[in-house]
């Protein structure tokens, strides 16, 4: 009975091991080519789940720098809409078209409605379902993904998600809208250099 007992653990642990492994290489792989799709085309594209919308692209990249500005705005989660055109946990840009349909949250109120001007607002509108975000590796992606980023938590990395999976011209609108995002970031985050605020968290956004 012992002997039986033995052998089950060593297989139940070898067997760990090995998925353990498996893991680990399908995790070194996934980095490795978002690494190389970021050094080729400045983006990386990813297919993934989220309950209960389903199949999501993410489009991400890298800021030019890290910046102080979390911004997020989305209309992905009914609840957090719904709480946002009720007022709670919002910022209002002041035009009605916009403000109904996402919820915008940031760090600084006044900055998050500069960098959504009219142009932007529009761009957004335009493509409708999705969520910005800036953020970090650590909020973003995960802390498997560049270990020789050795700051993770700075908020060097933006994110847009949309529904369904996008196709090629899809993903490059995506793209556009993102580096006009980061453009308006970066001018107006000019002005506010405190250290303090490029760090985040794990659960920046969430």
């Amino acid at each position: 009975m012992e002997i039986y007992l033995i052998i089950s653990a060593t297989l139940i642990i070898l067997l760990i091991i090995v998925l353990l492994l498996r893991l680990s290489r399908s995790i070194k792989k996934r980095v490795d080519e978002a690494r190389n799709d970021l050094n080729l085309n400045g983006f990386v594209k990813d297919i993934a789940t989220m309950k209960p919308i389903g199949t999501l692209t993410r489009v991400w990249g890298k800021l030019p720098k890290a910046t102080p500005l979390y911004l997020q705005v989305s209309n992905f989660d009914i609840v957090s809409v719904s709480a946002g055109n009720s007022g709670f946990f919002d910022i209002r840009v002041g035009d009605p078209e916009f403000d109904v349909t996402y919820v915008v949250r940031s760090n600084n109120k006044d900055k998050a409605i500069q960098v959504l001007g009219p142009n932007i607002r529009k761009a957004i509108l335009e493509i409708h379902d999705l969520r910005f975000r800036t953020g970090s590796i650590i909020s973003l992606l995960g802390v498997d993904y560049f270990p020789e980023e050795k700051e993770k938590e700075l908020r060097n990395y933006w994110m847009i998600e949309c529904p369904s999976e996008l196709g090629p011209n899809e993903v490059k609108q995506l793209h556009k809208l993102a580096l006009e995002i980061i453009q308006e970031i970066q001018k107006v985050c000019e002005d506010w250099p405190f250290e303090k605020k490029l760090k985040t968290s794990f659960f920046e956004g969430r």
